[in-house]
């Protein structure tokens, strides 16, 4: 008997941990988890009861009274403290709202600003109780008896809402980054509310994350092709080298990305996903030493096949590439007389990616790429076949930044910069020299190697499905 009386007692106080306690709910904006967990830490410091992480009720801070009466009612809580940081320019602001149990009304607001996030989080520290300490004292749990009040009773008047005075253009920021107040400690910035509710509004529910499921990217492409010959080898090498190559190239690009799983599923595996890009030129011309006014056609292709691994970190994302592909260049008009080494790349590829939201419709992106060059293309014509470099070997290096604004939840635009630079070892065997003297036979091409640097511009249309 006296262990069911203790398990019963611990029962109704373990359904009732809530009971009077304040709702600290996810704050919005910047930085919103940091934010959130100091003013957390320094309400708790502070002897305030709050409502533990696990067991918060999902609020919507733009609805009105009436929600958070109910919210109150349905776990007997005190009062709510809503909090939202915005970045500009000029710094950081974080503006905190309390309402009211009883009423949901509105008890009080305040805005605390810095020079940059630290200094946030040092102002917080300072100002944050002063400031609000007299709101969360007013805060008062509902009446859990509905005799106690009748539906016909009026509500009663909120009590006046106090809003700390805006903050000037002249304040200075003090040693710590945050808004130095030159007459009253006081006095703070303030955010604009519609500015903040319309943010607000965007940023609705706990999960915020975007995990596309498809991505289709397609757009204009501008490439210029540099490819030079390096680390020249003594001989009597006459034969017809292209010593420089240094032509603009227009074309289109596009890119897939699926992600199967994220259809029907929020586990890990969403994250697992098949990637396909290509690119093809359209305008290009090249002019030979050999024949300086004459332009031959140019076109440039590539074709990348592979996997990526989305790895989420708060609201940026970290990507894992790797995959193959091939890269080729033809330049029209060759000919046994006047040939052209062609390259023909062939490679494995790997890298990573790394995505950072600036707002909630620009985000950045930046990545970095390795291939392992496989052939430099063996036919007639092409770099690695038997009249010009047959024991050609070579890697590549590349990355590309873009930024990305979406108009939507489904399109948007994105704006980038690539490069991709080839090392080429042609590994010359001077031997060829005296077995095509002997043979009598013209002397072949003799060069140490060679760079192939592709950069560009591309400017395309993005549509994600979620």
């Amino acid at each position: 008997m006296l262990l069911c009386g203790l398990f019963i007692v611990l029962a109704a106080g373990g359904a009732s941990a809530s009971e009077g306690a304040l709702v600290v709910a996810e704050f919005q904006g910047a930085k919103p988890i940091g934010v959130r967990e100091r003013v957390v830490e320094l309400l708790r410091g502070d002897g305030y009861a709050l409502v533990d992480d696990m067991d918060i009720p999902m609020v919507h801070p733009d609805e009105g009274d009436d929600h958070f009466v109910r919210l109150a009612r349905d776990g007997g809580y005190r009062g709510f403290v809503l909090g939202y940081t915005s970045m500009k320019s000029n710094g950081w602001t974080t503006s905190i709202t309390v309402r009211d149990g009883r009423t949901g009304a509105v008890l009080g607001k305040t805005s605390i600003g810095a020079g940059w996030y630290p200094g946030l989080l040092k102002a917080l520290d300072k100002k944050l109780l002063d400031r609000i300490g007299g709101f969360l004292d007013k805060a008062e749990a509902p009446e859990q008896s509905a005799s106690a009040k009748p539906e016909s009773d009026p509500e009663p008047e909120p009590e006046e809402t106090r809003e700390d005075p805006p903050m000037s253009h002249d304040e200075k920021w003090d040693e710590d980054g945050a808004f130095a107040d030159e007459e009253d400690d006081d006095a703070s910035g303030s955010v604009d509310d519609d500015d903040v509710q319309d943010a607000l509004s965007r940023h609705r529910g706990k999960d915020k994350r975007h995990d596309p499921a498809l991505i289709v990217d397609g757009g204009a492409l501008f490439v210029q092709r540099q490819w030079s010959l390096v680390d020249p080898v003594a001989g009597p090498g006459d034969g017809p080298i292209l010593a420089s190559h240094d032509v603009p190239m227009f074309g289109i690009q596009a890119a897939v990305a699926l992600y199967p799983v994220a259809f029907f599923s929020k586990s890990f595996l969403r994250h697992l996903g098949v990637t396909v890009g290509y690119q093809r030129s359209y305008k290009a011309r090249t002019t030979l030493p050999a024949t300086p006014d004459k332009e031959r056609a140019t076109l440039f292709e590539e074709l990348d096949i592979g996997g990526r691994i989305r790895i989420p970190i708060s609201d940026m994302t970290l990507g894992l590439v790797a995959g193959g592909g091939a890269q080729a260049l033809s330049v029209a008009g060759v000919n046994a007389a006047n040939p052209h080494p062609d390259p023909v790349y062939q490679y494995w590829y790997a890298g990573l990616d790394y995505g950072l939201p600036l707002t909630p419709s620009l985000s950045l992106e930046a990545a970095l790429l390795y291939r392992g060059v496989t052939t430099t293309g063996e036919e007639y014509g092409q770099i690695q076949a038997p009249e010009w470099f047959p024991d050609t070997t070579g890697s590549g290096f590349g990355g590309n930044l873009d930024g990305i604004f979406m108009f939507n939840k489904w399109v948007g635009a994105r704006l980038g910069t690539h490069f991709m630079r080839y090392a080429l070892d042609f590994n010359p065997n001077l031997e060829r020299l005296q077995e095509a003297a002997d043979a009598g036979e013209p002397a072949p091409p003799i060069v140490g190697g060679a760079t192939d640097l592709y950069w560009g511009l591309d400017l395309s249309l993005v549509i994600t499905v979620e």
